[in-house]
């Protein structure tokens, strides 16, 4: 019952809407009540750049999820960044008989690596009580980066 009434709390929280949405607000509601609980100096969350400006699905539940941060008695900080290296290769998971088909998007992709260790040191930091953004060194073109990777994996692009 006791889970019940903290979901609906997050729910009403929510500004995204969805299942990602629910997961983020209600799994983030959750770890800060516990932190508050157990006396946690520093709350420190991942996010997307643009979760701010983004209006639609995975954005509106990554903002959701800073704004509970926000509100909390515990300090926080939020680190934001561009989509991972790792994530184009999840990009060519969709692919077609005609070939993968992606959106035409620039982006500036960064290494899991780097944001585990950026992580690391904002979580053994004091408290920003605000936004750390992290993007890659390099500007590429989604489509440029999946050919080359489906190239790489012996899948030539079409």
């Amino acid at each position: 019952m006791r889970r019940r009434s903290r979901r609906g709390r997050h729910r009403r929280a929510l500004t995204g809407e969805g299942v990602g949405a629910e997961f983020f607000t209600t799994a983030t509601g959750d770890l800060l009540e516990a932190a508050t609980a157990a006396g946690v100096e520093h709350y420190v969350a991942l996010s997307m750049v643009a979760a701010d400006r983004v209006r639609s699905g995975y954005f509106r539940a990554k903002a959701a999820q800073e704004n509970l941060a926000r509100r909390a008695t515990v300090p926080y900080s939020l680190m934001r960044t561009t989509p991972f290296f790792e994530s184009v290769e999840a990009a060519t998971a969709g692919s077609r008989p005609d070939g993968v088909h992606v959106p035409p998007l620039q982006l500036r992709p960064v290494s899991t690596d780097d944001v585990a260790t950026m992580l690391a040191h904002v979580a053994a930091s004091l408290s920003l009580f605000g936004v750390l953004e992290e993007a890659g060194p390099e500007d590429l073109r989604l489509e440029d980066a999946t050919a080359e990777l489906l190239t790489a994996l012996g899948r030539p692009a079409r």
